[in-house]
C-alpha cells in the first residue's frame, strides 16, 4: 500500500484542501467528492467543490445523529445503511438505467432522521 490511508487523521492534513467549519466541525473540500458529501465523525465533513448550505447542513444532521447515538450506533443505524444503499442506487443505474427499485438516497430512514435533525438544530439557533 502507498501512501497515508484516507482514514488515518494525518492524511485530512496533508491534504491540499479546502477547510470550513460547521458548528465546530471540520468541513474538508475535495475534487473527488463532485456533486456529494459525506459526514465520517468524529474525522468530520467531506463535501465536493461544488457544495451548497443545504449539503452542509444536511452532512451536518448526520454528526447531530452521531452526537446523539455514539460511534457504534450511528455507523450501524446511519453510516453503513447509507453507504449500502448508494452502493445499491449505483449498480441499479449500472444494470437497468433508471433508479425504480432502490428507495432513492433522501428517502431513507437515517438521511430522513438527519435532516430532521438538523432542521430541529438550526431552529433553535435563532
Amino acid at each position: 500500500m502507498k501512501g497515508t490511508p484516507f482514514w488515518y487523521p494525518s492524511y485530512w492534513k496533508t491534504r491540499k484542501m479546502k477547510t470550513l467549519t460547521i458548528e465546530g466541525i471540520s468541513v474538508y473540500m475535495g475534487d473527488w467528492m463532485i456533486g456529494h458529501g459525506m459526514a465520517l465523525p468524529p474525522l468530520g465533513i467531506l463535501i465536493g467543490p461544488d457544495y451548497n448550505q443545504e449539503l452542509i447542513r444536511h452532512e451536518f444532521g448526520h454528526i447531530l445523529q452521531y452526537q446523539k447515538k455514539g460511534f457504534l450506533g450511528f455507523y450501524f443505524s446511519v453510516g453503513i445503511p447509507s453507504f449500502v444503499n448508494m452502493i445499491l442506487l449505483g449498480i441499479e443505474k449500472g444494470i437497468t438505467g433508471t433508479n425504480k427499485i432502490i428507495p432513492r438516497h433522501s428517502e431513507i430512514r437515517a438521511e430522513k432522521e438527519a435532516n430532521e435533525m438538523v432542521r430541529e438544530y438550526f431552529k433553535s439557533q435563532f
